[in-house]
């Protein structure tokens, strides 16, 4: 009986804490490749982290309270899919730019702030790239557009 209790208050006790979460921001190094985008007005140079594990995809920029210009995350799939991402706990809007398996743009969606609405890219794709809001329109980024990065395969250039 006491194992049984037990057993149900960690449960409790984990449920809770995945809803929280640690209430701080996750920073991955930055790499030290930039991300370059061949747009139509010129290549765009972006510093950016990666994220290539499960946790690292699951806390995303989560609890981030900004992110400057021209920096982003990369997240980094194994398989092409349609991806959706949701915004909880993010404090800030960004842009989810959602990439196929070539490095194409297929899809620019706004996330709202702390929103669990699913933000889908409607289309297989195996990356993507988060950015603050509004930077996809400064940068003039557009689906079509070509993204060059080693984690990014495969790479032309």
């Amino acid at each position: 009986m006491v194992a049984v209790v037990a057993t149900i208050l960690c449960l409790v006790v984990a449920c809770v804490y995945a809803d929280v979460g640690p209430k701080t921001a996750m920073l991955l190094p930055v790499d030290p490749t930039p991300l370059t985008i061949e747009t139509s007005g010129g290549d765009v140079k972006l510093d950016i982290e990666i994220a290539r594990t499960s946790a690292e995809h699951g806390m995303g920029l989560m609890y981030r309270d900004r992110l400057p210009e021209n920096h982003g995350m990369l997240f980094v799939f194994e398989d092409k899919d349609i991806l959706n991402f949701w915004m909880h706990n993010t404090p800030q809007p960004l842009d989810i730019i959602f990439i196929t398996e070539e490095g194409i743009i297929a899809t620019i969606k706004p996330g709202a702030a702390k929103s669990d609405d699913l933000i889908s890219s409607e289309v297989p794709a195996l990356y993507v790239l988060e950015l603050a809001s509004g930077e996809a329109a400064r940068l003039n980024l557009a689906k079509g557009d070509k993204m060059l990065h080693p984690a990014i395969l495969p790479v032309a250039k």
